[in-house]
């Protein structure tokens, strides 16, 4: 089978998405209006002017014709568009079937709310697709909500690598009571959120330390922060890390940590649940379907600092006890709904499916 791929080349979901596919025999295209080379895969750019991070990419829809031309040299047996709005509405346009949109967050949580315009060609695009893959519950949700039906949307997360992010019985614990945040330093994961709150944790727990992986736009700004705070000495920034970095930090800490204002399927938690920490997370519906406040986390409001730093003294002064009931529920639920290998192997039932249905 021949798999055309049309999204962001320089997205990790994404290269992730296309090497299981290499790995399982296919021939995989991947078209992006991203260059980059990517060993093993077939990768086809084409230019639209400067691509933003933050959307507004409209104009890419003025190249579908150059992406056209693609897909006859291609001849794909399905084609599958990542990121409902501009790659999606694209993919739409070119009139190609089996056609599958696969939807990852804000394209359909936040996008359609902005503009009544992308509100319209978005429903359009997702009623043209074959198939519509929803990478959480919530996501799925506002799709049906759009498109008034639910029956062609699977709900299949991207996943995380369970042999890598898994409970570590060899390693200990850090001396130091240790929280962790996996979010990179964009406004959307809201970290001066959480430095002021650790602020406050610090004067209850001196032996406390607060570890940052990633990188991003607010990395200075939040260091000085840290300095303003006083709290320097007990926060560190380690850039961004191989994931088998991540997985040995996550099995050495405490508490995970994410105050997102919104999020898609969140694979940090997943991440973070597979390797034993307990984990406090905004309440938010990315969020609630993984983790249930008291039971096996602690969900918090957005931008409340007072009851995110209670649940962390709440979560130091009992942690041996609230471990006993959110280790196993945390990993079970991972097994079940965040496994990657297990999850991409349904994408390529689908897309068997589609194929085979297309022939007839």
């Amino acid at each position: 089978m021949k798999i055309c791929v049309f999204g962001d080349a320089k997205s990790i979901h994404i290269q992730k998405w296309c090497f299981f596919l290499v790995n399982e025999g296919f021939e995989v295209h991947l078209i992006s209006f991203s260059e980059i080379d990517l060993n093993g895969i077939f990768v086809h750019y084409v230019h639209s002017g400067n691509i933003k991070i933050n959307g507004g990419n409209w104009k890419v829809l003025l190249s579908y014709r150059k992406v056209k031309q693609l897909i006859k040299s291609i001849k794909p047996d399905i084609l599958n568009a990542h990121y409902a709005t501009s790659y999606g509405i694209t993919g739409a346009l070119l009139g190609f079937h089996p056609y599958v949109i696969t939807a990852h967050g804000s394209d359909v949580l936040i996008a359609p709310n902005n503009s009544k315009i992308i509100r319209v060609l978005l429903r359009w695009a997702l009623k043209r697709s074959n198939w519509i893959i929803s990478v959480a519950p919530h996501i799925t949700s506002a799709i049906s909500h759009l498109i008034g039906n639910s029956e062609k949307v699977d709900t299949i997360s991207n996943g995380i690598n369970n042999e890598v992010f898994n409970i570590d019985s060899t390693v200990e614990k850090r001396e130091k009571f240790t929280i962790v945040s996996t979010r990179n330093f964009e406004e959307v994961y809201n970290i001066k959120h959480l430095l002021k709150s650790f602020s406050e944790v610090v004067k209850i727990i001196p032996n406390s330390e607060l570890i940052l992986i990633g990188e991003g736009s607010l990395e200075m700004t939040l260091k000085k922060m840290t300095e303003k705070l006083g709290i320097e000495k007990n926060v560190l920034f380690t850039g961004k890390l191989t994931q088998k970095k991540i997985a040995s930090i996550l099995n050495e800490s405490h508490i995970y940590v994410s105050v997102s204002t919104s999020d898609g399927d969140s694979l940090s938690l997943s991440e973070a649940m597979a390797c034993g920490c307990y984990c406090i997370v905004t309440d938010i519906e990315a969020n609630r379907y993984k983790i249930k406040d008291g039971f096996n986390g602690g969900l918090v409001e957005i931008n409340d600092i007072d009851k995110l730093y209670k649940k962390i003294i709440y979560s130091h002064e009992n942690y041996e006890k609230i471990q006993l009931t959110s280790i196993p529920y945390n990993i079970e639920h991972v097994r079940e709904y965040s496994s990657y290998e297990k999850n991409m192997k349904l994408v390529v039932e689908g897309y068997k499916r589609l194929v085979h249905l297309n022939k007839e």
